[in-house]
């Protein structure tokens, strides 16, 4: 697969509570968005905290993952984050997540997951999973709540045939908000 990832920090901190994870596997590919509470060093040392344990736990599944991440976080301000597991085999994208990460799916048509309410580390009790159908060339695009839900892909003529790079700093200079950390990964 290839990716775009385009984010910046919060204006005027040094670093960014978003973060993300990939890894490619055994004809997997697993994509990870992380939002640390807040803002700064403080939001910055609990993202950074999540990718490590995804770091060592990438196999284990969407919901012991994300059950994994809550258990390890507890005691900190907690994060909200995004997981998609692609299996290429299946030709199917999974979907877990907790509060305000977006995840749009774009192929044959357009499929839009939301998270459910909470926070990792915080109060997660149930992990949902959804599914969707996803084959060569589709496109999948997870992004903070840094970036404004309101860009369209028809908006720009074009730009879903080019590379998720150009189409993720796209969406970024037109999308990111002024107000918060701000992080956007495009993947084909």
């Amino acid at each position: 697969m290839k990716f775009g990832i385009t984010g910046r920090p919060y204006p005027g901190e040094m670093v960014s509570g978003d973060a993300c994870f990939i890894k490619e596997y055994e004809g997997q590919t697993l994509i990870a968005v992380v939002d640390g509470l807040g803002h700064g060093p403080r939001a910055a040392l609990v993202a950074q905290e999540t990718v490590r344990y995804l770091e060592e736990h990438y196999r284990e599944g969407l919901t012991k993952l994300m059950l994994g991440c809550h258990g390890a976080l507890m005691g900190t301000r907690g994060v909200v984050m995004g997981l998609a597991l692609i299996d290429h085999q299946r030709s199917i994208l999974t979907y877990a997540g907790f509060g305000n990460i977006r995840i749009r799916v774009v192929g044959a048509g357009r499929v839009s997951f939301g998270s459910m309410n909470g926070i990792v580390g915080d109060n997660v009790r149930k992990v949902m999973e959804e599914e969707t159908a996803f084959g060569p060339g589709d496109l999948v695009i997870m992004y903070t709540d840094g970036i404004s839900d309101k860009f369209g892909l028809g908006d720009y003529p074009g730009l879903i045939r080019k590379e998720p790079q150009q189409i993720a700093d796209t969406i970024f200079r037109d999308y990111a908000r002024q107000n918060d950390d701000a992080l956007i990964v495009v993947a084909r």
